[in-house]
């Protein structure tokens, strides 16, 4: 599915914060799952992946997946409560500027 703006809830939680919304049914139940960082300086073809699932944690030098085509990125993985959508939250920068975008696949409950 295309890329989406991650979209915050209008209404405070009970927490005194705002939710993440799931892109692909605008539900607020999202569970965190995996996480993946990826390091590298500007424009480096090798970096640092450091995959942290549950109590395991991976590193490895690959880049595959990498949110940012020069730099860092940050994704973490959802599932939604509401639908059965595989969602990606991705965090990267450009140029001084940090961007977030929500992903997600289509899948089966």
């Amino acid at each position: 599915m295309p890329p989406k703006a991650a979209k915050l809830s209008d209404m405070v939680s009970s927490f005194g914060e705002n939710t993440l919304h799931c892109p692909a049914c605008d539900g607020f139940y999202l569970h965190q799952g995996r996480t993946e960082v990826f390091n590298r300086g500007e424009d480096a073809s090798e970096g640092t992946h450091v995959i942290v699932d549950g109590d395991k944690v991976q590193t490895d030098r690959d880049l595959t997946g990498n949110p940012s085509g020069r730099r860092q990125g940050l994704t973490i993985h959802f599932t939604c409560e509401s639908c059965p959508a595989h969602v990606q939250m991705h965090i990267y920068q450009h140029k001084g500027n940090t961007f977030v975008k929500m992903d997600y696949q289509d899948g089966e409950a």
